[in-house]
């Protein structure tokens, strides 16, 4: 009877009060709840960071759905230090003290997707595909033009030429994207990416009838997943694995392998466009040590231009592709950084872009400066793009070889320069710190301009 009586009691205060009134009341109480906890109870509340990050995970979700995770991640640590809040239960840390850290707390065995000794022997096929593929389309422009100068995009042309690079290695097929000027793959592989953002940030979207709204980005993943599979059926044996796994691998193998290598060449020759002074050393270093048309191989390249891969480093440190935040979990023991004490269960996110811009560790580091990675091995070992570790990228040797490569012998054998009605950027154009201004980006897998097919144009002309 007594329960029955409370029971009828709420019933009666919850129709005085009204529906509409009490669930604002009980969302505002949640809402209450919820940033009194963050800010005086969370074993974060004493860690700097936005306040919107320290009440939601859509935050986060939010900057990652647009884009714009790497821009945060360039920004954020100069606001809020090397250890901020960047979710209710998370935090990013940018010092490469903690980074290294970090990555050492959990081993994890990661085996080579392509060996040195792998790559040295498909080289010729690396170059066939790469630098003399690019060559072949730019001489054949050259050939057509009337007075000698041919305007070329070279985002789209490294990432052709990368791209048929890891299809004749990974998948043992000819894309001949860069030959034929084909786009479709690449197009698919952009809208997949897309399609993995949105699920992973958003994953009711994943569900039908949710996924109904992605219709064109998860038939362009489809597509991809069913050209991978149907290429490693065609090289029995290649892969073990089963079927689930396959699908992950073979995207990452498209992605990991063509977009990273393609955009950190973009953003090397667009650095040497805004650098005059550093492209003029890069182009006398080659053109004094190699024969205009002689093939400079990855070996050759390593012992012979120094400047040139510093540039490759320069650019990989100011505008590295992977620049968004990587998920790490603190163990058992709990984890001390930059004195916080982060309890078990934390999550760490590794701020790369933070780390290879951090002020305690670079001087001028919003500056393109090549020269602080000649004959400096430790400016290397802070340079966090290949990330560190038992984590550090499986595929960094393939992306040396491209992009040394192809970078070593377009300056030797061009001269490339803005277009003449390339007003955007340029050496005199300059950003908020003083340093020439560099295209806006967008952050999804890989750092990209916001506009490629405007703003990554170049005027092309034989080496005189």
């Amino acid at each position: 009877m007594i329960t029955i009586d409370i029971i009828w009691s709420l019933f009666s205060t919850v129709l005085h009060i009204g529906y509409v009134n009490l669930l604002a009341t009980a969302a505002s109480l949640a809402i209450a709840y919820r940033v009194y906890y963050a800010l005086y109870v969370s074993p974060l509340c004493n860690v700097p960071g936005p306040f919107l990050a320290r009440i939601t995970n859509k935050r986060s979700e939010f900057l990652g759905a647009i884009g714009y995770m790497g821009r945060f991640a360039r920004n954020e640590p100069r606001e809020y230090g090397d250890v901020y809040v960047y979710q209710p239960n998370a935090v990013a840390i940018s010092h490469p003290v903690d980074v290294r850290t970090l990555a050492s707390m959990r081993r994890r065995q990661l085996g080579p997707y392509f060996s040195m000794n792998y790559l040295a022997k498909a080289e010729p096929k690396i170059a066939q595909n790469g630098i003399l593929s690019l060559k072949a389309k730019w001489e054949t422009q050259l050939a057509a033009s009337v007075d000698g100068r041919v305007e070329v995009n070279y985002y789209k042309d490294f990432l052709f030429a990368t791209f048929d690079t890891i299809g004749a290695l990974a998948f043992g097929r000819e894309f001949n994207a860069l030959k034929n000027n084909d786009r479709t793959m690449i197009d698919w592989i952009g809208d997949a990416v897309t399609y993995l953002g949105m699920t992973a940030n958003f994953p009711l979207l994943a569900n039908y009838p949710a996924s109904l709204l992605l219709g064109r980005w998860e038939r362009s993943y489809n597509s991809v997943i069913d050209y991978a599979k149907a290429s490693v059926n065609m090289r029995r044996g290649y892969l073990s694995a089963t079927s689930p796994e396959n699908k992950p691998e073979s995207l990452l193998m498209l992605l990991a392998g063509s977009e990273t290598s393609s955009n950190t060449l973009m953003w090397t020759v667009h650095l040497l466009m805004l650098y005059p002074q550093h492209y003029q050393r890069a182009v006398d270093e080659v053109r004094t040590k190699f024969a205009a048309d002689y093939l400079i191989g990855y070996s050759e390249g390593r012992l012979g231009l120094p400047f040139i891969e510093a540039c490759i480093y320069e650019s990989m440190r100011l505008m590295p592709v992977t620049g968004g935040l990587w998920p790490r979990v603190v163990p058992e023991s709990g984890i001390t950084l930059q004195g916080h004490y982060l309890p078990p269960g934390t999550e760490i996110y590794v701020n790369l872009s933070g780390a290879n811009l951090n002020s305690a560790v670079w001087d001028r580091p919003l500056e393109f400066d090549p020269t602080r990675f000649l004959d400096n091995e430790e400016a290397r070992r802070n340079m966090f793009t290949f990330s560190t570790g038992v984590r550090i990228c499986p595929g960094r040797n393939l992306a040396w070889i491209e992009m040394l490569g192809i970078l070593a012998n377009v300056l030797k054998d061009y001269d490339i320069a803005f277009p003449e009605d390339y007003k955007l950027r340029g050496p005199n154009v300059l950003d908020e710190n003083g340093n020439p201004k560099v295209l806006d980006s967008r952050h999804f897998f890989v750092s990209v301009p916001q506009n490629p097919e405007r703003d990554c144009r170049l005027v092309l002309t034989k080496r005189v």
